[in-house]
């Protein structure tokens, strides 16, 4: 049996500098604190469209999130 173990990592070479991102900026990135809601709703077993109405965003969003920062273990 295959197991699939979502680790999101977000500590950007950006965020090592000491340079941080606006979380005001509805139209770019997503905010650490956005990342933070979605690994929350992943380990509570929350569907991708369930975090995205959360969030306000589109689930492709947050699917395209979640695939952009998985790895297999």
């Amino acid at each position: 049996m295959l197991h699939l173990v979502l680790h999101l990592s977000y500590e950007t070479a950006a965020g090592k500098a000491g340079i941080h991102m606006n979380p005001k900026n509805a139209f770019s990135h997503l905010t650490l604190q956005e990342r933070r809601i979605i690994l929350t709703g992943i380990t509570n077993g929350s569907t991708k469209t369930a975090i995205a109405q959360t969030l306000g965003k589109d689930k492709s969003t947050i699917g395209k999130e979640i695939k952009l920062h998985r790895k297999l273990t």
